[in-house]
């Protein structure tokens, strides 16, 4: 990756009117966009990276159900990460959010980069102290997420 390019979408998270919760919509609008990546992908011969921020748990457990290789793992420790993953989030971090490198070692961590949510729509998340994520003071986690290998191109 050190050289090499990648194409990567940013994928703006969603949420829905309460009156559909539950009633599956998210899965379907994710459920195209994996479809779009494996034409995307079959078409251009290579895998398609994405990347998301966001201080929500349910956010965060969703896209771990779409998107089972998501990084940053919440089970595993920083260490842990895959080189590439911790590549891909540094790179991601310097070109679009360059003042959080010097606030946080760690690359998936963004900190002070939106504005904060108030504490009771903060989420209580072992991941989220776990690397110091703030949401009240506008922290995010980046997330990297690909494909699911099972979900064939051809």
């Amino acid at each position: 990756f050190d050289s090499n390019e990648l194409d990567s979408v940013f994928v703006g998270l969603s949420s829905v009117d309460p009156e559909h919760v539950g009633k599956g919509v998210i899965q379907k609008v994710y459920g195209r966009c994996q479809q779009d990546i494996i034409d995307w992908e079959k078409r251009e011969g290579t895998r398609l990276l994405l990347w998301a921020t966001t201080f929500n748990r349910a956010t965060y457990i969703n896209a771990t159900r779409l998107f089972p290789e998501l990084e940053p793992d919440e089970h595993k420790d920083y260490t842990e990460y895959p080189r590439l993953a911790l590549e891909i989030a540094k790179a991601i971090r310097h070109l679009h959010y360059p003042r959080c490198e010097s606030l946080s070692d760690n690359p998936f961590v963004l900190k002070g980069v939106a504005k904060g949510v108030s504490p009771e729509h903060a989420a209580k998340f072992n991941l989220f102290k776990k690397l110091d994520v703030n949401p009240e003071k506008g922290d995010r986690v980046l997330m990297i997420l690909q494909r699911p290998q099972h979900l064939k191109t051809g």
